[in-house]
Order: structure tokens, then sequence, then C-alpha cells
């Protein structure tokens, strides 16, 4: 986990499926939900590309992140939501 400011942080699920990624980040929003007493946390999920720069893979998280804010039913979304 890297913190990218004081509100963003970086997760690398490494070893892992989507579907299991997507899992953990539920279980993360539950728990900082019950921590908080909010319900504020989003979270982004993307493959990770190594052949990405670090900016161009924040960049794309900004992106993910941005759009799951649309919808405030949605509050994990993947890179799909990027092909829609």
């Amino acid at each position: 986990m890297i913190q990218l400011d004081e509100n963003h942080y970086f997760i690398i699920f490494a070893f892992t499926t989507q579907d299991n990624a997507y899992k953990a980040s539920q279980n993360i929003i539950h728990n900082l939900d019950n921590h908080f007493n909010a319900a504020t946390t989003c979270i982004a999920l993307d493959t990770f590309n190594p052949t990405k720069s670090p900016l161009s893979v924040i960049n794309r998280l900004m992106q993910i992140l941005a759009e799951t804010r649309k919808n405030p039913f949605i509050r994990i979304e993947t890179e799909d939501i990027l092909d829609r």
C-alpha cells in the first residue's frame, strides 16, 4: 500500500485475480465504512501493466475513480468502465 496523498492510496493486489481483488475491495470499503461511520469511500481497480509509466497508471486510476463517483450507488469500479 502506497499513500498518494491525504485521501488516496495505491494498493497492489499481487498474485490474484480481478475477482479476488474486487472482493478484497468490498471488505476494505465495509471496514472503512464502519471505522469512519460514513459511506464515502470509492475504489478504482485496474489491471496493472508494468510497461506503463507510474504517471499513466495513476492517471488511469483517477479516470476510473472519476467515473465511479458519477454514480452514488457504485463504490467500486474496474477498468471496464472506461470501455463503456
